[in-house]
C-alpha cells in the first residue's frame, strides 16, 4: 500500500521528468590562438614570413546545425541552430545546450556558416539578423566567416586585410562541415588557430575578398584545419 506521501513523491519525479527538469547542460567553448598564443585584438603577432607581422581587428563567424552522435548517427540536434561567435565578444565563445540528461555521444559535428536552404528562405531575426554585419544580400546571403586586420605584407591602405567568406549558390557553397570525436559529455573545448589560416594566404597577392566566389570557397576550405578539438 502507498502512502499518500510516497504518491506524492512519485507524482512529482513524475512532473520533472515531463516537464525536462532532469535535462543537463553541455557548454561548448571557442578558444582562438594565433600559433601557440592566446589570440588577441588589436594585437600583433610575427608569423614565419621575413619581418612579417599581423594584428586581426575582427574575428567573427557562424556556428551552426550542432548535433551530438553515437559513431556516424545523429542521437541530438540542437532545433534552430545558429550561433554567431565574435571574438570582441567573449561571452558570445561560451555556447550552452539543454540536452536531455542521459545523452551519451562520442562525436560532435556541426556547421561553420549558413546551410544554402537558411539563406534561401531570406533574413531572420535573433544571431541571423542583418544588423549583426554578417549579411551581403538576399542573391549572396550570409557571410560564413569575417577576418579582418593588419600585414606588413598586404600593399594596400594601412597594410589592411579583409576576408569575408560566404556563399550558397551552387559552385560557390562554402559551408564547412566539422566532426570531431570527444569523450567529454559536459564541457567541450574547440581551438581556433588563426595562423594556420593566414600562413596558408599569400597576403602579398590576396588580402581582399569580400563576396562568394572561387577565392572565397578556396579558402573556405582551409578553415576545415584551424578548428581542432582539445582532449
Amino acid at each position: 500500500m502507498i502512502s499518500r506521501k510516497q504518491l506524492a513523491v512519485i507524482l512529482c519525479c513524475i512532473c520533472n521528468l515531463a516537464f525536462g527538469q532532469e535535462d543537463k547542460i553541455i557548454n561548448i567553448e571557442f578558444d582562438h590562438f594565433f600559433g601557440k598564443q592566446q589570440l588577441l585584438l588589436d594585437h600583433y603577432y610575427s608569423t614565419d614570413s621575413a619581418g612579417d607581422s599581423i594584428k586581426v581587428n575582427v574575428l567573427k563567424y557562424y556556428i551552426s546545425n550542432i548535433a551530438f552522435c553515437d559513431d556516424s548517427s545523429a542521437i541530438w540536434q540542437e532545433p534552430e541552430s545558429y550561433h554567431l561567435l565574435n571574438v570582441r565578444d567573449l561571452g558570445s565563445l561560451n555556447l550552452k545546450l539543454k540536452v536531455p540528461g542521459e545523452l551519451s555521444f562520442n562525436r560532435i559535428k556541426f556547421d561553420l556558416g549558413i546551410d544554402s536552404m537558411t539563406n534561401s528562405k531570406g533574413v531572420k531575426g535573433g544571431d541571423l539578423d542583418p544588423t549583426k554585419g554578417m549579411y551581403w544580400t538576399w542573391q549572396s546571403g550570409y557571410i560564413n566567416f569575417k577576418i579582418e586586420g593588419n600585414s606588413n605584407l598586404c600593399k594596400t591602405r594601412k597594410n589592411e586585410f579583409v576576408f569575408h567568406l560566404g556563399g550558397f549558390q551552387q559552385g560557390f557553397d562554402c559551408v564547412q562541415r566539422m566532426v570531431f570525436e570527444t569523450k567529454k559529455l559536459d564541457k567541450i573545448i574547440i581551438l581556433v588557430d588563426v595562423r594556420k589560416l593566414i600562413e596558408s594566404t599569400d597576403l602579398a597577392a590576396t588580402n581582399h575578398i569580400m563576396s562568394p566566389g572561387d577565392q572565397a570557397k578556396k579558402m573556405s576550405v582551409v578553415l576545415n584545419k584551424i578548428f581542432t578539438i582539445s582532449e
